[in-house]
């Protein structure tokens, strides 16, 4: 702990953004990492269910269980019960706009990873900056006779760029792979709402 207190002093103020950034990161990859579960967006036994019904013609009771379940894959399967018996244009029109919204939330703070991985370095450049001041300010008032004047600003210059680079490689790591999962789930959705479409049918 107090080697860590110490890399932040020696950083300067700069390391408090970067850490900062790096909770917030974590922050933001635990809460997406729990709610882009398979199970909890698309529950394998509700597409089972709700396909095997309509094969049936019991809509009502595919509209009531639906109505009580909680997950995207439900929400969109209900934009097409709702439209039940209508042309399959108007249909497949419903499903894509609630497929959208729902896309929407599943890539929702992604962005803010991309935006952390980013401006992370940056960060750090700026902190390698202004450490390369003080050393070139120390140079013009004493000259390069004594080095352990220099190391100031050389610490702050060297750890805040591997501060923000820490914080920027697993962020962008994180990103890439959120992303993925997410794309991955949004596909599997499309795919099971155009099976049920086609079940459904409706009107040419």
């Amino acid at each position: 702990m107090g080697s860590f207190l110490d890399l932040l002093v020696k950083g300067g103020p700069l390391m408090i953004p970067i850490v900062l950034c790096s909770v917030i990161a974590l922050g933001v990859f635990l809460e997406r990492v729990f709610y882009l579960r398979r199970r909890k967006i698309i529950p394998p036994e509700l597409v089972i269910h709700v396909e095997d019904l309509v094969k049936k013609d019991k809509i009502s009771d595919v509209s009531t269980i639906l109505r009580r379940d909680r997950s995207p894959m439900a929400r969109i399967f209900y934009a097409a019960i709702k439209n039940f018996g209508r042309k399959r244009e108007i249909i497949k029109e419903a499903v894509e706009e609630i497929g959208s919204q729902e896309a929407e939330f599943l890539e929702k703070y992604l962005g803010v990873l991309s935006v952390i991985a980013q401006i992370s370095p940056l960060l750090g450049l700026l902190g390698t900056v202004q450490g390369m001041i003080k050393v070139f300010t120390k140079i013009t008032e004493i000259g390069v006779g004594d080095p352990s004047q220099l190391a100031d600003g050389i610490s702050v210059a060297l750890v805040t760029t591997a501060a923000g680079l820490t914080v920027a490689i697993p962020t962008l790591i994180g990103y890439h792979y959120l992303l993925g999962r997410a794309n991955d789930l949004i596909f599997e959705m499309q795919q099971y709402s155009i099976g049920l479409i086609d079940i459904i049918k409706g009107e040419d």
